[in-house]
């Protein structure tokens, strides 16, 4: 069964949340640049509109540079 993106976001954020790290993270580990901008300048930490969420995209993105 598919289920929509912003279905999954609407009922559960927390999971979508967690999704969209473990997504990130795979990325990372796969060899992703943490530090590409996107058409307005922004890399991908720079667009979670969540504190914690944002801190931990910035963890796993550093530790990506290492």
């Amino acid at each position: 069964m598919d289920v929509p993106v912003a279905s999954l976001s609407e009922s559960n954020p927390t999971a979508a949340a967690g999704c969209r790290y473990a997504l990130a993270q795979l990325l990372v580990q796969h060899g992703a640049d943490p530090n590409a901008k996107n058409n307005e300048g922004k890399m991908p930490a720079d667009l979670v509109n969540c504190p914690k969420m944002a801190r931990a995209f910035r963890r796993l993105f550093s530790s990506a540079r290492r």
